[in-house]
């Protein structure tokens, strides 16, 4: 499995809200009409309220630019006074939290949408992954509550001292997690005396549960995203303790005649 960037995030300011201010639009301004061109295709402006939408997430090595639109349904222009913004997936779940600078959007006219981008730093961002679902809210909300370290529940009998310490180092070094997730990261694989395929995996688990997985649809990958071998497996034996990891060693069978096999650059994915 690729490794993502692992992005730590700080506390910010929990004490700040959004303050919006609302302003007269110029008497000689005779309509709703501003500086701001026409976007087609944009959701209808609610009337009396101010909204976001049209988010679009941009991941960077320093951070996260968010795109979206502001969009006025009162009939006075509006500017912020503070701009704090938590961006959320679709549980409400907050992904990143942040205080950004008002000038970002400046005014909004009177029904009207009103382009804007911010970037998220990575210390006010608590996830390594982005869903397609999100949406922006003003205010921060309480940044979520951080994930007990991951240890191995068990190793193989015959693991050495020295084996122990990498595998633990490894564990250390993966991406972090969200709580109630279960993640899958490649260790070792290999090809058996009998032609078999056998990949070794760390499970990983931050469900605050015991999780049983009695069936588990894997497939391998090479480096260039060629499918390698796929199954379905039966696990009747296998339980992840709360916040805990496993290896595990999946055979995948016979590869087919002719296969060309380079795991110098494997992954792992679920599949249906």
């Amino acid at each position: 499995m690729s490794f993502l960037k692992v992005i730590k995030g700080n506390k910010p300011d929990d004490k700040s809200t959004a303050k919006v201010s609302v302003k007269e639009t110029p008497s000689t301004q005779t309509g709703p009409k501003s500086e701001e061109p026409v976007y087609q295709d944009m959701p209808q402006i609610q009337e009396g309220k101010v909204s976001f939408h049209s988010l679009k997430l941009l991941p960077a090595d320093d951070g996260l630019m968010v795109s979206f639109f502001v969009s006025n349904g009162l009939d006075k222009k509006i500017n912020f006074e503070n701009f704090p913004l938590t961006l959320l997936d679709a549980n409400s779940r907050v992904l990143a939290r942040q205080m950004f600078d008002p000038d970002v959007v400046g005014d909004v006219s009177p029904g009207k949408d009103k382009p804007c981008v911010v970037k998220f730093l990575p210390e006010n961002i608590f996830v390594h992954n982005y869903p397609a679902q999100c949406r922006l809210i003003l205010g921060l909300m309480p940044e979520p509550a951080p994930v007990p370290k991951i240890q191995f529940q068990s190793l193989p009998e015959n693991t050495t001292e020295t084996q122990r310490q990498e595998l633990e180092q490894l564990l250390d070094s993966l991406p972090l997690m969200n709580n109630g997730e279960l993640n899958i990261s490649r260790l070792q694989a290999v090809i058996s005396s009998k032609g078999e395929l056998l990949a070794t995996l760390i499970l990983r688990s931050t469900s605050d549960r015991e999780i049983s997985l009695q069936q588990i649809a894997l497939a391998v990958f090479d480096g260039k995203q060629k499918e390698l071998a796929r199954g379905r497996f039966t696990i009747e034996d296998l339980v992840i303790q709360p916040y805990k990891a496993v290896l595990w060693t999946f055979n995948f069978g016979v590869l087919a005649q002719g296969t060309e096999v380079d795991l110098t650059d494997w992954h792992v994915d679920f599949v249906e």
